[in-house]
């Protein structure tokens, strides 16, 4: 299998302040391939506490490791890819040129040949650096956070058909056992799983602002950084000011959190739609699976 120590073809997608060490562990627990996301962490030193308690408690360091390119560029990071021995890297194109430089860089790490690279995106316009990738993670306009304009299925169709031998995992409103035997029967390498995931027992999300993300519609959040508008699929609770140096929207997504819901905002795909109700991860992958 793809994923070793993996008991599911699923994976728990890098989530901006979901996806932690203790929420790793969690999934890890469970049978789902673990994320944690660089986003997550004000410095290195904060990361590499996390990633130690992430092997502490699994004994591996076997998870998706989420970044943009802008990070990737950082040696000091590249080294610690290296030391840590992490095999599955995720390069975020959102917001950040996905560029050749990628190519030279990443031929510096030691441990270059075992490690698996992924591009994340949710734009056909990258599709032409998916050639230097092991594989994608695509997101279709039905994801949370930044979209596309192409729903999941035709993205997933798409890029099969024009990378039929790399690793292809699709995610965005995927959410019940059909569709995961849809994309697995047509050549999925695994299924990409966010929300469901975001909104469980486990997931560091606040009890109280989750339930405010059940009790109300998931919306097209419009933020617009250096005088560009991008499309995110949010549960909005009121208008914060977007600034260019915070391309994720990250102050308002911690705002979010710490008003319970009651402020700011919080990332959410079309499959919150159908969550009534608060789930323990085991409860959701029976239901899926």
């Amino acid at each position: 299998m793809l994923w070793k120590d993996s008991k599911y073809p699923i994976i728990a997608l890098s989530m901006n302040q979901v996806s932690n060490a203790k929420f790793a562990v969690d999934c890890y627990n469970t049978g789902i391939y673990p994320s944690i996301s660089l986003f997550n962490y004000k410095t290195i030193k904060d990361f590499l506490l996390d990633v130690s308690y992430f092997k502490e408690k699994t004994g591996t360091t076997n998870f998706l490791f989420s970044l943009n390119f802008s990070d990737f560029e950082n040696k000091q990071i590249r080294n610690i890819i290296d030391k840590l021995d992490i095999k599955n890297i995720e390069l975020i194109s959102n917001f950040y040129n996905a560029n050749k430089s990628f190519i030279n860089i990443k031929d510096e790490l030691k441990n270059r040949n075992s490690i698996r690279f992924f591009l994340k995106t949710i734009d056909r316009k990258d599709f032409y650096f998916g050639k230097y990738f092991n594989g994608l993670i695509l997101k279709g306009n039905e994801s949370a956070g930044a979209l596309g304009k192409n729903k999941i299925e035709s993205i997933f169709l798409y890029t099969k058909n024009k990378y039929p031998n790399k690793f292809i995992i699709p995610s965005g409103g995927i959410q019940n056992k059909d569709q995961i035997k849809y994309f697995m029967s047509n050549g999925a390498t695994a299924i990409g799983i966010g929300t469901l995931f975001a909104l469980s027992e486990e997931s560091p999300i606040p009890k109280e602002a989750k339930l405010a993300m059940i009790n109300k519609k998931r919306n097209i959040m419009i933020t617009q950084h250096n005088k560009l508008n991008y499309e995110k699929g949010a549960v909005i609770f009121s208008k914060t000011k977007y600034t260019d140096n915070d391309p994720n929207d990250t102050n308002s997504l911690i705002l979010g959190i710490n008003s319970l819901g009651e402020q700011g905002h919080l990332y959410a795909g079309s499959a919150i739609e159908n969550i009534k109700e608060i789930k323990p991860l085991k409860q959701i992958m029976q239901e899926l699976i």
